[in-house]
């Protein structure tokens, strides 16, 4: 394996009315207390977390950026508002100051692109299109909502010249893949499709809700069961290829080219499925890392060659080091490598991945009290800077921030 450092960038907010200080633990350590000590003294304030703020704050990150052809934005949870609208903040200072091109989204690729089609100036109610994202209806939130108008504002702005796009990277929603596919061959082969229908591909369990639902349908197949949808989707491949010809007399060579990705997803999806269900969800979550790598590896190549790509995702999806997943309920997951190595790594794109954290927060009906002094998050809070950047990379090689 190539020595890769971890998660590069934090930002920290510290949700806590903290001062220019920062704050001692009762059982601190030093080594604990030098990392809050250098993160104090290299920390970038920033002044807001609101999308439509002057930008002149993150004049920084354009040289910790610098040439990367991707940049990940991650999250620490996947209902932080004020992590949201910093991200927006941090979009908007790539596409306006530093020319980024692609937006990609941990969403299914289907339901990102009516969306796509809306942000280039389509028509459409946003909030519409946002509701029908499917299983990944973490993204239909005001903040998100907020973003993709900006992004329509700014590309009707730019008239001809280049756009922003946004895309879907993730294969865990596959329900619009099917739906999408299915409709397609209606057209260019009706009884194909009718046989599909009526078949294990039809069949499949696949969830409108989240994720975590299908993986429980495929737990409760036969083995049969799930041999014979793994034939199918092999059949459904082998037909598209053999097929080519035919299909292009009745569609453009765009949309089969559109049809064999969704049918691609579809296969990787059952992948995912059938490992989760018989195998081990590290090897499911595997599956799933190298997918949405490959679509990343798709969008630089085959869509929008030569440009450059902002990726929003969970801060696990965007570690450049093997994760140990502790998951309630969940076997551990040891050393599973996640997306942005396989990119960095595996496809060899200067990548830079910036993380996110915070101390406490308050939802509609729970609370989250203050992190623990142990964690990652607890330490950061302690630096006492409200909202800050903390560029992790420049600490001294074998020094304790080294080692922390």
């Amino acid at each position: 394996r190539c020595p890769v450092r971890p998660l590069l960038l934090l930002l920290a907010i510290a949700l806590t009315g903290c001062s220019d200080r920062t704050g001692a633990a009762a059982h601190d350590d030093p080594e604990t207390l030098a990392v809050v000590q250098w993160a104090f003294e290299n920390a970038v304030r920033l002044e807001t977390a609101d999308p439509g703020a002057p930008l002149d704050d993150l004049e920084p990150l354009g040289d910790i950026v610098g040439d990367a052809r991707v940049v990940f934005l991650g999250e620490s949870r996947h209902d932080a508002g004020e992590q949201f609208r910093l991200k927006h903040r941090l979009i908007r200072y790539l596409v306006e100051e530093m020319d980024f091109r692609l937006f990609a989204i941990e969403d299914s690729q289907p339901g990102a692109e009516p969306i796509n089609e809306y942000v280039l100036g389509g028509n459409g109610d946003p909030e519409v299109l946002l509701s029908r994202i499917g299983a990944w209806y973490i993204w239909d939130t005001e903040e998100v909502l907020d973003m993709v108008r900006w992004m329509r504002s700014h590309n009707l702005e730019r008239g001809e010249a280049k756009k922003v796009s946004y895309h879907g990277i993730d294969i865990v929603d596959v329900l619009p893949s099917r739906e999408s596919l299915l409709a397609y061959l209606d057209r260019v082969d009706s009884d194909y499709a009718t046989a599909l229908r009526e078949g294990p591909i039809g069949r499949a369990p696949l969830s409108p809700d989240m994720w975590p639902e299908t993986l429980e349908r495929y737990g409760a197949l036969t083995d049969d069961e799930i041999e014979s949808i793994g034939v199918a989707y092999t059949g459904l491949l082998e037909r598209l290829a053999d097929k080519r010809e035919a299909y292009l007399a009745r569609s453009s060579a765009e949309e089969l080219e559109r049809m064999l990705r969704q049918a691609w997803i579809l296969d990787r999806a059952n992948a995912l499925y059938t490992t989760g269900a018989r195998g081990s969800l590290m090897d499911a979550g595997t599956i799933r890392e190298k997918a949405m790598a490959d679509s990343i590896r798709r969008l630089l190549e085959e869509v929008a060659p030569g440009e450059r790509l902002i990726v929003w995702c969970h801060n696990v999806h965007a570690s450049k080091s093997p994760v140990d997943l502790e998951i309630p309920d969940r076997p551990r997951a040891l050393d599973v490598e996640q997306l942005a190595r396989y990119v960095a790594v595996g496809l060899g794109y200067p990548t830079v991945s910036i993380g996110f954290t915070f101390n406490r927060g308050q939802g509609p009906d729970y609370s989250l009290p203050a992190a623990d002094e142990e964690t990652v998050d607890g330490v950061l809070a302690r630096v006492g800077r409200p909202l800050f950047l903390v560029d992790l990379r420049s600490a001294p090689v074998g020094g304790p921030v080294d080692a922390w």
